[in-house]
């Protein structure tokens, strides 16, 4: 018999066979990854058809990293297997498997403006805010109390806040020469509290839903016109209950009305429950003629607070383009809500 054909009846060798068993479980891992992802695309581009399909694209920052890896691992697999009986045609549809969705998700993430580019800045004019969805259930009033000593911001917004601890930051308010709240055992909890000069305060309901918001009016020396912040908490979305994502939207819808017909300095700041990547968020932003605070200043994921930079940004500030953004900043060590305060400084252009 050939000498060949011997070597050829062989079995593998044990390395072989580890090599085979590892590129099989990588072809399962990214194959099953790469139908996750698109998905995730296909759901978001419907997300207009069915509110349900909207929450999908929350995760289109995780898609995102998930569509370098799966490029990643076929660029890994064609090294490997460049030898293989692997036609070059294979190798070309599991590229543009993994380049579509990339080239998508690149557009809707817009991930240079996750850079971290800006530098904070500092000015006497300066206005400091904090804002927090503190959690329905927070009973740690004295916790609060000590956080926004130790940040001393100028303006506070509180999010989910019930009555008993309306009731426990009594001292808080004493602090502050302006304040505001509408406290309820519902998620529609909401305090502002402010120790800015002529400043006023007044409630509203933005889509004529139950879920308020504070909209706060503050001349800025040397400013002709008001700094108006609107302080806005919208509809959780669920899988199973559409309609909020709808009311949601209505409220979003509203939130932009308000911000586009401002001639004037304006904020919209809060609990949005909406990521950047939704096509709500994005008729938001246009509409509404807006700005975000956390451009080119990094990822900024603000819930769940326990994930860390795992978590999706829904807890945003944003400003027209009177308002010039200083610094912003995302506070995990707080550990008592499901949502990490934020805190920006901005000043309004002169």
């Amino acid at each position: 018999m050939n000498t060949n054909a011997i070597e050829t009846m062989k079995p593998p060798s044990v390395t072989r066979r580890v090599v085979r068993f590892l590129e099989r479980g990588l072809l399962l891992i990214a194959g099953s990854a790469g139908v996750g992802i698109w998905c995730i695309m296909f759901l978001t581009l419907a997300s207009d058809l069915r509110p349900a399909f909207e929450l999908a694209s929350h995760f289109s920052f995780h898609a995102l990293i998930g569509c370098f890896c799966l490029l990643a691992s076929q660029g890994f697999l064609y090294l490997i297997r460049r030898n293989s009986t692997t036609s070059s045609d294979r190798w070309r549809r599991r590229i543009v498997f993994a380049l579509i969705p990339l080239i998508y998700f690149s557009w809707v993430v817009a991930p240079w403006r996750l850079l971290p580019l800006a530098s904070d800045k500092n000015a006497d004019d300066k206005i400091k805010i904090l804002i927090w969805n503190v959690l329905l259930i927070n009973s740690q009033a004295t916790e609060i109390v000590k956080f926004v000593e130790r940040e001393k911001p100028d303006i506070v917004a509180l999010i989910e806040v019930n009555p008993d601890l309306d009731h426990e930051l009594e001292k808080l308010k004493v602090q502050y020469s302006a304040w505001s709240s509408k406290p309820a055992w519902n998620s529609g909890g909401i305090m502002v509290m402010s120790r800015l000069p002529e400043t006023s305060l007044e409630i509203l309901y933005p889509g004529n839903h139950w879920m308020p918001a504070i909209e706060l009016s503050h001349q800025p020396s040397g400013v002709s016109q008001p700094l108006r912040i609107l302080t806005v908490h919208t509809f959780s979305p669920k899988p199973a209950e559409g309609y909020r994502t709808i009311q949601r939207n209505q409220q979003l819808a509203s939130i932009s009305e308000w911000a586009g017909k401002q001639t004037n300095p304006a904020m919209v700041v809060g609990d949005f429950n909406v990521t950047p990547w939704s096509p709500s968020f994005r008729r938001l932003m246009r509409a509404g003629r807006l700005l975000d605070s956390s451009w080119y200043r990094g990822y900024l994921p603000s819930f769940p607070a326990s994930l860390g930079m795992l978590g999706i940004p829904i807890d945003h500030v944003l400003g027209n383009d009177q308002i010039e953004f200083l610094s912003r900043r995302n506070l995990y060590e707080m550990h008592n809500s499901d949502h990490c305060p934020v805190v920006v400084e901005v000043r309004v252009r002169k």
